[in-house]
């Protein structure tokens, strides 16, 4: 009898073992699919997050953000004319651009609209500032409160700023964007005496999302992340508070 169950014993023990093995590989397997599914759905999100604040739409937005607060300063500009300064800003700085990056992609000159490449950036950067610049001059002459003028033209520096850093390194366009609308927002209050605190904390928090979006697409190292945004931030609030 127990030279019987010893024999039985062996194939028992394989059964077992090769259960134990399947229920492994089959937690692996669920594991990796999960893993992949998640990774799945943050590579949409980043898509998703750097498509929705793309570098080109934070002026206009920073515009009317800034048209929007209740201060006497804004008080002899009419609903009618805040509304042609922004499609102004809408057309020169987000607008052209983008018309312009188009353009320089059927003729051969970049070879992505998206210009993940540094060298395909270069161009349409200048662009961009010649743009930006333009407005300034433009704005310059109307009669309008010279912090909407002065905002572009720390909008123009920056933009200029970008383009040399890009001739040797790919700081993050993104960053340095929203970064400057962020330090814009920052040095606000101290020129229209206002409290937009929650503003800046929103931007804040959209600002660490963007960051983390670049990266999660591998599009730019930290170190350009964080230049990018301290480079924007920084140079938005240095210059407003000088100029006002």
């Amino acid at each position: 009898m127990l030279v019987l169950l010893g024999g039985l014993s062996l194939p028992i023990g394989k059964w077992e073992s090769c259960k134990q093995s399947k229920s492994n590989r089959q937690k692996v397997k669920v594991q990796t699919e999960t893993s992949t599914t998640w990774s799945s759905i943050e590579l949409y999100a980043a898509r998703w997050i750097s498509a929705v604040f793309n570098p080109l739409v934070f002026p206009t937005l920073g515009m009317i953000l800034m048209l929007n607060q209740d201060t006497h300063m804004f008080l002899g500009v009419t609903s009618s004319a805040r509304l042609i300064l922004i499609v102004i800003v809408f057309a020169n700085t987000a607008l052209l651009p983008m018309l312009s990056i188009i353009l320089l992609k059927r003729m051969g000159i970049v070879g992505d609209v998206l210009l993940n490449e540094r060298s395909d950036r270069i161009i349409p950067l200048l662009l961009s500032a010649i743009y930006c610049l333009v407005t300034y001059f433009l704005f310059a002459r109307l009669s309008i409160p010279g912090i909407i003028a002065i905002n572009i033209l720390g909008l123009s520096l920056l933009v200029i700023a970008s383009t040399l850093i890009t001739f040797f390194w790919k700081i993050s366009l993104h960053m340095a964007s929203i970064g400057g609308l962020t330090g814009f927002l920052f040095a606000l209050p101290f020129v229209l005496q206002i409290d937009i605190t929650g503003l800046i904390a929103m931007f804040l928090i959209i600002s660490g999302f963007v960051g983390w979006a670049r990266l999660r697409l591998n599009a730019h190292t930290p170190a350009q992340v964080y230049a990018g945004f301290s480079m924007g931030f920084f140079m938005m609030i240095i210059f407003i508070l000088m100029l006002v």
